[in-house]
Order: C-alpha cells, then structure tokens, then sequence
C-alpha cells in the first residue's frame, strides 16, 4: 500500500515548484517551473511512480494485474531509475549569461519519493523471499525474454493445401482458356488422325 501513496504524492508533487530562475543573485519565483514544463526529466518519473503506485493500488479496488518479476521487484526499479532521472534533471538545469535555474522544494519531493519507492519495494522484495541474486537473476531473464522474442510482422507463412499456381479448383472441368498448357490439336503436326474410310487396317503410323 505504500507504493501506492507515493503514487498519489508524485503526482501531487509534478505540479509543485521544481526549479527558479536567478538572476544576478536574485531569485524570480515568478519564472518558476513546475514537473509538467521542467522537461522529460521531471515529468517522466513522476509517471513512472503514478503508474507504479496505480497498480498497487488495484487489489484495493478488488482487481489485480500480474506485473512481470512480481510489483515489489518492479517497485524498487522503477524508483532507482526515477532518481537517476531526476538527479540528471537536476545537473543539467539550464545555465547562461549570468541567468539560471535552480532546484526548488518540488524536486527535492521527487528524490525523496523515488527513494522511498526503492527502498520500500525492496523491503517488500526481501520480506517475500529474495535477496540481491535472485533480483538479478530475473532481471537477466526478463532481459534474455525480450531480446529472444520473435518479430511481429512479416509476411504470411506458406499454408498446406492451399491450390497450386495456375491449377483449376477440385471438382472444376479444365479451361483452355486459362494459363498452362493447350489442350491437343489433331490438325497440328504429328501423324494424321485415323480415317475409317480409308481403304486396308490402321495406317502405320511412325510418329
């Protein structure tokens, strides 16, 4: 259940006050940024630990979705890669001409709520058994699984039965018309077709 009020604090906290411009050794709150337009490094990991914190919160709402490598494993990634993502938000704050942003109390919130998201999916993680190898070993697994998946898309497999080229259906007399071979012709080359009127047996045919 903890992770699913940290859900619901990430997503309080990406509009609150994130970074300030200063200017000459004044601050101008008034220029300040909040999570949703401080750019990808504070908005994503404010989604990340609302869905996170969504689908904790599902068994509570009588539903429940099987979260691949178990939600508690998850929980503790997904918080460590939301504090990566917002310290590298923090570092890289615009700075030029004497003017810059600086970090503001909404994303000292974030750290502090990826961090309780690590630390309290792992606890829930080592309550339930694992420790560090076997974390690692699934993570690894997961990663050989996806990579080893086959492509979606491509062309479709050859069927068995299905009509060979230019043959008529079962059951459908021949057409001439269509491709493949002519049909016979007497009157072209070859011996001359057998004529009862002609005097003496079966002509001798060489051909």
């Amino acid at each position: 259940m903890a992770l699913a009020v940290i859900g619901l604090l990430a997503f309080v906290d990406s509009f609150l006050h994130w970074a300030d411009l200063s200017l000459g050794g004044r601050t101008y709150s008034q220029f300040n940024w909040n999570g949703w337009n401080a750019g990808l490094g504070a908005w994503l990991p404010m989604l990340l630990l609302l869905a996170l914190g969504a689908l904790a919160a599902l068994p509570a709402f009588g539903r429940d979705f099987a979260v691949p490598l178990g939600l508690p494993l998850v929980g503790a990634v997904v918080g460590a890669l939301s504090f990566v993502i917002i310290v590298l938000r923090w570092i890289t704050l615009p700075s030029e001409m004497g003017a810059s942003m600086s970090a503001a109390f909404g994303l000292y919130i974030g750290l502090v709520l990826a961090i309780a998201a690590t630390v309290f999916g792992w606890l829930d993680y080592r309550a339930g058994g694992g420790d560090l190898k076997s974390a690692t070993d699934s993570l690894k697994q997961a990663q050989g699984s996806f990579r080893n998946q086959p492509p979606q898309g491509g062309g479709a497999p050859y069927q068995q039965g299905q009509q060979p080229y230019d043959q008529p259906p079962a059951g459908r007399p021949y057409d001439p018309n269509q491709g493949g071979g002519q049909p016979y012709d007497p009157n072209q080359g070859g011996g001359q077709p057998y004529d009862p009127n002609q005097g003496g047996g079966r002509p001798y045919n060489q051909g």
